[in-house]
């Protein structure tokens, strides 16, 4: 290896670490968005404005998990699953779903007009 390539290895990681905390302040949320919440396996979903100060309680599997809007974002409170891997995901944003897996509870932000974020085929 060269003095060259590790020059090249060492920019690019510089940049991959800078570049991770743009893409959460650009997939911020935005007043128009809207959070869907789906209960144990999907069998109910709800579509919520985004408010700040509501705050949602959802029955899971094994318990309740309670999300709060904050001027931040919509974050998990708390939760009854043993982990509470949920409340330390942080604030929910088009790149960063919420899921609290052992409850079958998750929130996702979807755009307020129906469109798609990303298209494959």
């Amino acid at each position: 290896m060269t003095r060259a390539d590790m020059m090249l290895i060492i920019l690019l990681a510089t940049l991959t670490v800078v570049s991770i905390p743009m893409t959460h302040v650009m997939a911020g949320q935005m007043s128009g968005d809207v959070v869907a919440l789906t209960s144990p396996y999907g069998n109910d979903s709800l579509e919520l404005p985004w408010d700040p100060g509501r705050r949602v309680d959802i029955q899971g599997s094994i318990g309740a998990v309670v999300l709060e809007a904050t001027d931040e974002g919509i974050r998990v409170v708390s939760s009854s699953c043993g982990d509470q891997l949920c409340l330390e995901v942080g604030v929910l944003s088009a790149a960063n779903p919420i899921v609290c897996a052992p409850n079958g509870v998750a929130a996702f932000l979807v755009d307020s007009q129906g469109g798609f974020d990303a298209v494959s085929r």
